[in-house]
């Protein structure tokens, strides 16, 4: 028995969108992690001030710990943001769906195509049926912006 491997690609123009929506949801994750970061320090930083006043600190040993539990609990923050920032931004078909979410007349083009054209879904697919889809949603490419998708009030 014979097996077919279609090759299934998003076009160009989609796909140049998808990238620009991806990377804008990178720098707007990637700054939500910073200033998360950064509330975590001053939260940490203070609980430590306040730690050392309430107790009366001498010991240098005892104020470097806090100091450094206050660093590590922002750099632990600050990490766990990036990884799901990263983990979140590089799954193809979650950008897209979050442009279909956008832009209403794509109903769904977008994430349709971006699922079938993975190795694993477009043996299921006739190619036919893909080209349709995907001449469909190469039509709207053109209405999609990446400030409106990705917005910084979230």
């Amino acid at each position: 028995m014979t097996q077919h491997s279609h090759d299934l690609r998003v076009p160009l123009a989609v796909a140049d969108k998808l990238e620009a929506v991806r990377a804008r949801a990178w720098k707007v994750r990637l700054a939500t992690a910073l200033v998360g970061g950064l509330v975590v320090l001053l939260a940490a930083m203070s609980l430590a001030m306040a730690i050392d006043r309430w107790a009366t600190l001498y010991s240098p040993t005892w104020r470097s710990l806090l100091t450094f539990s206050a660093l590590a609990a922002t750099g632990l923050t600050l990490a766990a943001w990036i990884v799901a920032a990263w983990r979140y931004v590089n799954r193809v078909a979650r950008v897209a769906a979050d442009v279909d979410l956008s832009v209403p007349t794509l109903e769904e083009r977008w994430s349709t195509i971006a699922e079938l054209s993975t190795q694993e879904k477009n043996r299921d697919v006739h190619p036919a049926m893909f080209r349709q889809v995907a001449e469909e949603a190469d039509k709207y490419s053109a209405h999609v912006d990446p400030l409106a998708v990705v917005r910084l009030n979230g």
